[in-house]
């Protein structure tokens, strides 16, 4: 019985120690500003709206529909149509 006892608590002692170590090596927060959201840290960055884009793609039949973050280029009405991301 005493065994047993002595290898639970050596299991838990590794799964602490286990659980531990990645709270360890997330970076603190930048700034430490109290006013900043929790969820701040987790953003891939600030996207900054491109005053050239007109939020618009090909529709597959050579004209232009609406497609947030692309540009519709249709050289004179051409069956040609090319998305670009703005």
């Amino acid at each position: 019985m005493r065994r047993m006892l002595k290898i639970a608590l050596r299991c838990l002692v590794v799964i602490a120690v286990l659980t531990m170590v990645p709270l360890a090596l997330i970076p603190s927060s930048p700034g430490g500003s109290p006013y900043m959201s929790s969820l701040s840290i987790t953003s891939i960055g600030v996207v900054l709206a491109d005053p050239n884009c007109h939020n618009k793609g090909c529709d597959g039949t050579g004209g232009c529909a609406p497609n947030q973050g692309h540009n519709c280029n249709n050289p004179g009405g051409t069956q040609h149509c090319i998305t670009e991301t703005c």
